[in-house]
């Protein structure tokens, strides 16, 4: 902020490179984009998250390098390269859930390479995440629920009875594996969960006559639980491929298979559980995640103003 000394300090360094007396600086390294995305699966990721949740990283990661640019200098990445990504995403027909999703992953790897002093900036800072419908959940009815178990081949009636009397994710069932299944106590256990810890779970009637069936056809092959006729695990495409089919020819439709756990909270619902014991039996970290799944039919919501009206009258 003073222009003379400014300019003695600058001949002062120009007499001192003519000398040869003036040691410059090393340039400053600039590290690109696919080397912050290492660096954050080897030293967050890998370390912090769960096999699948680094898995999933890798695969969106996988993407972003492709359509970002694995060699792009991170000095370069700014807000208006990002928006242009999202825009690619959105138009890719990628849902605004799954866009939320990545565009936070994204931040919080901008984040930690300004913690490591890559980035001097978040470019992701004031870009807006995009606008989720609060659409109504989806649930079976008892009727439903028969004529797709009818409509359906018998591993897959199955894995859909299965999900509706434990509102097990579909991934958790295809990786349920023998040694989790504890049929003296009537139990599953999930032995890594998200937030480290381990689950021990009760099973209804239902659920375990579905595993004492599964048992009698048990493979030597394979640890897993639900397998094909040749003991080899069912596949995630297996079960959409047969799912959509038995939905469609039972007249149904639309339902997802992510709908049987919306049935399964629905149901505990209507039957009088606790939204603390719903939120337990099916894992959700916040209760009012469980709001999200937890819907009431207007027939249940009579009942309970019945009883407030009872207790009102005494």
């Amino acid at each position: 902020d003073n222009k003379k000394m400014a300019e003695k300090i600058y001949q002062r360094v120009m007499g001192e490179i003519s000398a040869g007396a003036w040691e410059t600086l090393a340039e400053v390294e600039v590290k690109t984009l696919g080397e912050l995305l290492d660096k954050y699966l080897e030293e967050h990721s890998a370390p912090n998250k769960t096999k699948k949740s680094l898995v999933r990283d890798r695969g969106i990661f996988q993407r972003i390098r492709r359509e970002i640019g694995e060699k792009t200098p991170l000095d370069t990445i700014n807000g208006d390269m990002i928006s242009r990504w999202k825009h690619r995403r959105r138009v890719s027909d990628a849902s605004p859930a799954t866009i939320n999703k990545e565009m936070s992953l994204l931040a919080h790897v901008f984040a930690l390479g300004m913690a490591w002093g890559w980035m001097a900036s978040n470019p992701c800072t004031h870009i807006p995440r995009e606008k989720v419908k609060n659409t109504k959940e989806r649930w079976l009815t008892d009727e439903e629920e028969s004529r797709l178990v009818a409509a359906s081949p018998e591993w897959m009636g199955q894995i859909v009875v299965f999900a509706l009397n434990t509102g097990f994710r579909k991934g958790e069932i295809l990786s349920l594996q023998w040694n989790q299944v504890d049929f003296k106590q009537g139990t599953v256990t999930f032995w890594e969960q998200k937030n480290g810890g381990r689950d021990t779970l009760p099973l209804n009637p239902p659920a375990l006559d579905v595993l004492r069936k599964r048992s009698a056809l048990r493979s030597i092959s394979s640890p897993c639980v639900f397998t094909t006729s040749n003991g080899t695990p069912f596949s995630s495409r297996n079960i959409n491929r047969s799912f959509d089919i038995a939905v469609k020819k039972s007249g149904i439709e639309p339902l997802r298979f992510h709908d049987l756990r919306h049935t399964f909270a629905t149901r505990l619902v209507h039957a009088g559980v606790d939204l603390y014991t719903v939120q337990r039996l099916g894992r959700w970290r916040t209760l009012s995640m469980v709001m999200r799944y937890a819907h009431h039919d207007v027939k249940s919501l009579k009942t309970n103003m019945d009883a407030v009206f009872k207790i009102a009258e005494k």
